[in-house]
């Protein structure tokens, strides 16, 4: 028989089904990368996981394309509760692409790398 004294602490990701495969959940104190290309949850899953949050604890959602009243809109018709959660854009906002030809989050320099052959 398994000592379950010694199983590493489970958090809930918000969605039952999810956790029924993880077996109870993300191993706590963990990282986790989701990815996927657009529409596949990213974005449902992450708020899930920070509305399932321990009541009082602090939950920053980081987002970069949505503007946070549309992001809330969304999952609020999904029925999960963001009221919790803290949200900050960083992206610019639509005027500045008016004012300015272009946008870069990194420098060339930063970014560019020599050849490895």
């Amino acid at each position: 028989m398994r000592d379950c004294s010694r199983l590493p602490e489970r958090l809930s990701t918000g969605v039952e089904g999810l956790d029924l495969v993880l077996k109870s959940g993300l191993i706590g104190h963990r990282r986790y990368l989701v990815r996927g290309g657009p529409g596949l949850g990213k974005t449902t899953l992450g708020l899930s996981f920070l509305a399932a949050g321990k009541e009082g604890e602090p939950a920053l959602f980081i987002g970069f394309q949505e503007p946070p009243d549309e992001v809330r809109a969304n999952i609020a018709s999904m029925g999960i509760d963001t009221s919790s959660i803290e949200f900050l854009r960083l992206s610019p906002d639509d005027d500045f692409f008016i004012e300015n030809d272009a946008y870069d989050v990194f420098a060339s320099s930063d970014v560019e790398q020599e050849s490895l052959s």
